[in-house]
């Protein structure tokens, strides 16, 4: 019952709620029932709040670092599709090149997540002109994907032996105007190149795992990949030469926490503490499913709410990319030797010139009039107001979604 919480949590149940309800979710047959939509654009809707927040919340940073860095975007009469030289560059601790990256993931229409535990970021820069192409990062994959583990065919146990051999690409594309140039086919070609899968043994080989403590021989022999806007043009079809790089094998479930990550979660942590919950004090790498996650299923019993509402219903595009063509054997524990493709950067690159950079320049040209100012991200915090919507307004003068609440909160 209502009246059995504290003010506080009364308060934040409220926010919650609200939350949802700005979202999407819509109040049906006694519950709050998530949204369900395919369509692109209003997907980046649904993710715009989040948005708001991940830039609001780094507006500091943006505003002293952006003219450090914007040096290395181009305007489009600045590329010469002629004379384009796409170079790989990992980063390695701080320094420019990590600023440059962490800049770039706030041009994403779709919030990035940083991902968590093994990390191995790279920027893909165009030497001809010493100007920012595109950026991709891979760390460690989600433990249960449904859809993975079924095409895959492993076991739990062959999976918690194996698992460690595959790496999730958090994020991958191009900025302007290389993408317009299809710049974001040559990163996600890129990710599985000779030099990512020479770097990952280097970096991680003969290394304890960080909660296993294993040591395992260097071999990456996939990459993952989880599409916010469902299927993808830049995968689908995507090969070098004879070979398709990435294939679509299925949809996350539409689980997760994106839609209440808004600030909402701090709040949570903060009246999780007022109750003495000790899961907030568990806040590292190794404690179990995913730390958010298990904040907000504790939070909700404390409220009383459902822990279904974790379920946003956006279904994310699942898609591989095998380095080895006997991915699945090694994966299995058949084979301990993976038969790897050979394709080295400087050849992915000719591939990429050829097939689609070179078609592509001549097909379009508006690329040539971009102007780089045009994507600053400080654009976006002048346009960005406090986290709220229009909310449509009832016949007798109330929202719509303040009715819904006085429902939700009345059952």
């Amino acid at each position: 019952m209502e009246t059995d919480l504290s003010p506080e949590a009364i308060e934040l149940k409220s926010k919650v709620i609200r939350q949802l309800l700005t979202f999407g979710f819509k109040y049906e047959e006694c519950s709050l029932k998530p949204p369900y939509t395919e369509d692109k654009d209003a997907i980046r809707q649904l993710h715009s709040d989040r948005q708001k927040y991940v830039l609001l919340s780094n507006r500091n940073w943006i505003l002293n670092n952006e003219d450090k860095i914007f040096g290395y975007f181009a305007n489009g009469d600045e590329i010469s599709p002629e004379a384009i030289e796409p170079e790989l560059h990992e980063i390695r601790g701080t320094g420019w090149q990590s600023d440059l990256f962490r800049y770039a993931t706030y041009l994403w229409s779709v919030p990035v997540s940083r991902g968590f535990g093994r990390s191995m970021r790279y920027l893909v820069m165009d030497k001809s002109n010493d100007k920012l192409m595109g950026i991709f990062g891979l760390t460690d994959p989600v433990i249960g994907l449904k859809d993975r583990d079924e095409w895959i065919g492993w076991t739990k146990e062959q999976k918690e032996n194996r698992l460690w051999h595959v790496l999730d690409a958090y994020i991958l594309g191009a900025v302007p105007p290389y993408s317009e140039l299809l710049g974001a086919k040559l990163v996600a070609s890129l990710t599985t190149s000779n030099e990512v899968r020479d770097a990952f043994r280097e970096k991680y080989e003969g290394k304890p795992a960080v909660i296993s403590g294993k040591v395992r021989e260097g071999h990456l022999v996939l990459v993952t990949t989880n599409t916010a806007l469902g299927k993808s043009s830049v995968l689908n079809r995507l090969k070098y030469h004879n070979r398709l790089i990435w294939q679509h094998i299925g949809w996350t479930s539409g689980y997760g926490h994106f839609h209440l990550d808004t600030g909402l979660v701090d709040d949570m942590m903060e009246y999780l503490r007022l109750v003495s919950d000790p899961v907030v004090e568990k806040n590292k790498f190794g404690d179990g499913p995913h730390w958010k996650i298990r904040v907000i299923r504790h939070c909700f019993q404390a409220l009383g709410l459902d822990r279904h509402l974790l379920k946003h219903g956006v279904k994310r595009g699942v898609y591989a990319a095998p380095l080895a063509s006997n991915f699945k054997e090694y994966l299995l524990g058949e084979t301990n030797s993976p038969d790897y493709y050979d394709a080295s950067m400087n050849d992915i690159c000719e591939y990429f010139k050829t097939r689609y950079l070179t078609p592509r320049s001549k097909l379009i040209t508006h690329w040539k009039s971009h102007k780089a100012s045009e994507i600053r991200v400080s654009n976006k915090l002048k346009m960005s107001c406090p986290l709220d919507k229009k909310i449509e307004t009832s016949e007798d003068g109330g929202t719509s979604e303040e009715l819904q609440m006085q429902l939700f909160l009345s059952v």
